[in-house]
């Protein structure tokens, strides 16, 4: 589907795609959910379908929406212009804020350099640091002791950095890792897309954690 153009890729995502995902949530709340607090999470094409619950399912549905504590969200483009348009959802901005969008895009770089595509981001896309928790451009570096390791190696740490390409004109997350001599993704030439979760698995467990504590010192 990425090699359609993204007006092509819409129309096919919001169709039977989206109109599946949602029917099948319309079924978890009205069945199973008994009214509690819950978590999105979904990646790459999942993370686009959850786009389209997010904009128009939430926004006909503030009740179940007010019980969302977050939405990982990861791999996909969530656009700065997309909050501005759908007002009622907000990007993340810390680590225990609620009723958020996370989201983030890795990629290496190359003697300072960033790639020069990725087929998963837009123009606007913004990306979070998923070992600070900080919308911001400062490193956090493979030492410090927020970071809690990959899915695969908890020792596996790398620098992690949100950084603006101009070029491109989106955010993306910056993995310190080096580029190993045959590396090849077919989503872009720098791009991490398939470790998106795995790098930072551990954090993410974690923030989970966090987010619904604050969620449940929020609701009472």
């Amino acid at each position: 589907i990425l090699s359609l153009s993204l007006e092509e890729q819409e129309s096919v995502l919001c169709g039977i795609p989206y109109h599946d995902a949602c029917a099948a949530f319309e079924h978890y709340i009205t069945n199973h959910n008994d009214g509690r607090p819950f978590i999105l999470a979904g990646h790459s094409q999942g993370s686009n379908v959850l786009k389209y619950l997010l904009s128009d399912y939430m926004a006909e549905n503030p009740e179940v929406y007010k019980r969302m504590i977050a939405a990982y969200a990861l791999g996909y483009s969530f656009e700065k212009s997309w909050f501005e348009k759908y007002s009622h959802l907000k990007f993340a901005e810390g680590e225990t804020d609620t009723k958020v969008v996370i989201t983030w895009n890795c990629e290496m770089m190359k003697d300072g350099k960033f790639g020069t595509y990725n087929l998963v981001c837009h123009e606007g896309a913004l990306s979070i640091n998923p070992v600070s928790w900080k919308h911001d451009y400062e490193q956090t570096d493979a030492d410090d002791p927020r970071h809690l390791g990959s899915m695969k190696d908890p020792e596996e740490k790398y620098s992690t950095q949100v950084l603006y390409d101009p070029v491109r004109g989106y955010e993306v997350l910056i993995v310190g890792k080096p580029v190993p001599e045959k590396h090849r993704s077919s989503i872009g030439d720098m791009s991490l897309h398939g470790s998106d979760y795995s790098l930072y698995y551990n954090n993410i467990r974690e923030n989970a954690k966090k987010r619904i504590e604050s969620y449940k010192e929020t609701a009472l």
